[in-house]
């Protein structure tokens, strides 16, 4: 569903609220600015974005909004982008500029009422019904820089990551504290960004601390940011956030599915903002981008949950999610179980990304497992979440081309739970050599490895 834009003389700003709220209670999405009592160097910009993207375009007609330029310039701008017209009459005569168009009379201020044909006509335009749409998009970008209305970050015990980037700049140029963005798991905290970030405002979601993020977490958290803001800003259109749980061992892909799920259940239990319009996922790394959106594109949109209310668009990255104001209206989805992992240990020191996503991933999801790593500097909480990922993974594998204390420990914890354990190393790696690992030369020589091994604990019933 689209939005309708509200054109309005800050003069009659209390009328145009109650407007709004007459719409909003109709189902309708409704966007007006209220930042021209104060207003910034983003003003314009904003208010012509949101004019190029509305269905439809309201008029409060007053003497004061007819002596308006900014209104005059909105009603120009509309009408050079031929968007309908719903002129409101609050006070004086009708324009003449408009008398082509029916208007409605709304003359008795806060106590008018909407008549049926304006509200058809409007709903007519924006396609409000028993289902909306939400625009999702997975883009490559630096969240403390990228364009929106609020970003949401995670708070996990401890600000890491995109969430510490934001936090420094939050603290060393807005003035924002860090205790003001620490709040308690399944609370959320706003702040103003002052200028800081590329949104306005940010959102701190309090999450489960790093050794027990898991899927579900991921889930909560989604969940979690759309019922925060629907309480703390609820007009918010534009909302970022990172993809989480990459980088502290979960798969990139099932993360992403996780996080989807959470904001589909904040939909399904009307716990959303109802001006919500876009969700954009930055992540600063191109090839994760890529490997997602071919992800999605190839299997995601063909799962049974998802097949009914996720659509892909003409634009690589950007979705539409079919939400319902009516739960029923929707399919009821099977529960979602956790898939078997396997986890992945690697040295931090070398570039062993490709050899990562082609010559290990790939093998393993190929056998239906989830691929499970720590990209993130290995600390207390992170090892207490690896020795929980080694523990119950169906396979552990280890890359032993470097000498490397910390892939050591893993490994050991791998042997002390008794998981099934491929050791492998580079050509010319220096691994132990009282340690028997397997040795590849090329990503295709490691997949051939990978697959053989698991081939062989698949035919002794391990995995």
């Amino acid at each position: 569903m689209s939005h309708i834009f509200i054109s309005y003389s800050k003069q009659n700003i209390d009328f145009a609220r109650y407007l709004r709220a007459l719409l909003e209670a109709e189902g309708c999405l409704v966007w007006m600015d209220e930042v021209r009592l104060q207003p910034s160097a983003r003003w314009w910009k904003e208010i012509e974005e949101s004019i190029t993207a509305c269905a439809a375009f309201i008029v409060v007609m007053s003497p004061e909004a007819q002596e308006s330029d900014w209104v005059e310039r909105e009603i120009l701008l509309a009408e050079r982008l031929r968007r309908p017209l719903f002129p409101v009459l609050l006070a004086g005569d009708a324009w003449s500029r408009l008398a082509n168009i029916q208007y409605e009379d709304c003359r008795a201020g806060l106590r008018a009422k909407l008549s049926p044909r304006f509200l058809e006509g409007l709903k007519g335009k924006v396609g409000v019904g028993d289902e909306r749409a939400l625009t999702l998009e997975l883009v490559r970008g630096d969240i403390t820089e990228y364009k929106g209305d609020v970003a949401a970050l995670k708070f996990s015990a401890s600000h890491n990551g995109a969430a510490g980037a934001v936090a420094h700049r939050l603290t060393s140029q807005a003035g924002v504290t860090i205790d003001q963005i620490s709040p308690q798991r399944g609370t959320c905290v706003l702040v103003e960004s002052a200028g800081s970030l590329g949104v306005p405002q940010a959102m701190y979601v309090g999450s489960a601390r790093l050794r027990h993020f898991g899927y579900e977490a991921v889930r909560e958290l989604g969940t979690t940011t759309l019922r925060g803001l629907a309480q703390l800003a609820p007009q918010t259109r534009h909302l970022l956030m990172t993809i989480n749980g990459p980088g502290t061992s979960l798969d990139e892909n099932e993360a992403t599915l996780y996080q989807i799920r959470g904001y589909l259940d904040a939909f399904d239990a009307g716990e959303a903002p109802p001006a919500l319009e876009r969700i954009t996922l930055v992540e600063r790394d191109d090839a994760r981008v890529e490997r997602i959106r071919n992800y999605i594109a190839e299997n995601a949109l063909a799962l049974p949950e998802f097949a009914a209310r996720w659509r892909a668009t003409d634009d690589p990255g950007r979705y539409r999610l079919i939400m319902s104001r009516q739960a029923s209206a929707l399919p009821t989805a099977a529960p979602v179980t956790v898939k078997p992992h396997a986890f992945v240990i690697l040295p931090a020191a070398l570039d062993l990304e490709d050899a990562f996503y082609y010559g290990i991933q790939t093998p393993i999801h190929a056998r239906g497992l989830l691929c499970e790593r720590i990209e993130d500097p290995l600390t207390d909480e992170l090892l207490d979440q690896a020795r929980e990922r080694i523990t119950s993974a169906q396979v552990v594998v280890a890359d032993l081309t470097r000498s490397d204390p910390l892939v050591y420990l893993q490994v050991g914890l791998a042997w002390g739970s008794g998981r099934p354990l491929i050791l492998v190393q580079r050509d010319g790696g220096d691994a132990a050599p009282e340690l028997s690992t397997w040795r590849y030369g090329n990503i295709k020589s490691l997949e051939n490895v990978i697959t053989q091994e698991l081939d062989k604990l698949d035919e002794q019933g391990v995995i």
